[in-house]
């Protein structure tokens, strides 16, 4: 959203998509939009004292180790926590002092190659499972096939008072064994990660992830995927996770606002939710502030204003328009929106004690 005094003061929001539900007579439409937002990682490795890191070699099969190293390099750079070294400056100082860094798994070593790196915290970890294969089958089902034979299907029909007989030809059909040529295709990328103080040794915090695919031509109905694709998103998939626990980062939210009224809606509510599908937020809140001076008695307007104040971080008004949304009618989107915005104020302080310290740029070790 744009910045303003509703705008918020560490994570941002986005607005994403877009639904309109009704709800029926007997209540009032809804409209669903969604919303990327910023939440606080895991666990606080800065609050530790780990500030800047360096990713070493992930010891695993085939070429699991390149790949998944760069890509967890790639995303901590991309997320600007934490400080990165990257990868190529990793390796040119591996060669120049033949530490062996990039093979790092052992927190011994981890702890000797950071102290040479000058960071605070090595990443290290183990592939156990990094596979996809195809498995063809064949399976056999019964089909209906026409024989190309006839049978006289005969009946009787009274027409004037006389009864007469009519025959016609039906064809003659049968159950047949055939056979389907179909293929199962498999995934499984499984990983171990540790944060290791270059100091001493210690490991502050680690994570086992893993994730599968399959895909069964004779069942699904979505679109194949190649071997190498699906090994690609499995570990982008593990690796992210692991990144979530530890980074700050942004998730989906959806946000039911109420049109007001009944089937067709309030039209000065719902101008509030046009200017939040316009990027206009401060306008939004505005809005619905103006409904409920006029109308103090509007659930919908104290329930979309508390979802504006929530979106900008003004989480006290947001519960207290909750509240008096809750007050005036007792709904559970009400009740449960005040749980909610608890919450998410807990979550909003935890991310500025994270994002506190300004954004790291990568540098050189």
């Amino acid at each position: 959203m744009k910045s303003g005094r509703h705008s918020g003061l560490v994570h941002g929001v986005t607005l994403l998509a877009l639904g309109l539900v009704a709800a029926g007579l007997s209540a009032c439409a809804t409209t669903r939009l969604e919303f990327s937002v910023m939440v606080p990682a895991e666990v606080n490795l800065k609050a530790k004292g780990v500030r800047s890191l360096a990713v070493t070699a992930v010891d695993g099969p085939e070429d699991s180790e390149d790949k998944i190293s760069a890509l967890l390099t790639a995303k901590l750079a991309e997320g600007q926590f934490f400080t990165v070294v990257e990868r190529e400056k990793l390796l040119a100082l591996e060669q120049e002092q033949a530490l062996g860094m990039l093979g790092v798994v052992d927190e011994r070593m981890a702890a000797k190659a950071g102290k040479a790196l000058g960071v605070d915290a090595l990443l290290v970890g183990t592939v156990s499972a990094y596979a996809a294969k195809t498995e063809p089958y064949t399976r056999t089902v019964m089909q209906r096939r026409d024989t190309g034979q006839v049978r006289k299907n005969c009946y009787t029909v009274e027409k004037d008072g006389k009864k007469q007989q009519r025959c016609n030809d039906m064809p003659v059909y049968e159950e047949v064994p055939v056979e389907e040529h179909h293929h199962r295709r498999t995934g499984t990328v499984t990983a171990s990660y540790r944060v290791v103080v270059a100091d001493t040794a210690a490991v502050l915090t680690g994570r086992e992830e893993s994730a599968s695919y399959l895909y069964d031509t004779a069942a699904a109905s979505g679109p194949d995927k190649g071997e190498s694709e699906i090994l690609g998103l499995l570990t982008e998939t593990v690796v992210t996770r692991f990144i979530n626990q530890i980074q700050p980062h942004r998730v989906t939210v959806a946000r039911e606002f109420e049109n007001g009224g009944w089937l067709f809606g309030d039209a000065d509510i719902k101008r509030g939710i046009d200017y939040v599908k316009a990027d206009r937020l401060d306008e939004a809140v505005a809005q619905w502030e103006s409904v409920t001076k006029h109308d103090p008695e509007n659930p919908s307007a104290w329930y979309d204003l508390g979802i504006g104040y929530e979106l900008g971080n003004q989480f006290d008004r947001a519960e207290q328009a909750y509240r008096t949304a809750e007050r005036i009618t007792a709904k559970d989107s009400y009740i449960q929106a005040v749980g909610g915005v608890r919450k998410a104020s807990e979550r909003h302080k935890k991310l500025q004690e994270q994002m506190g310290a300004p954004p790291a740029k990568p540098v050189s070790p």
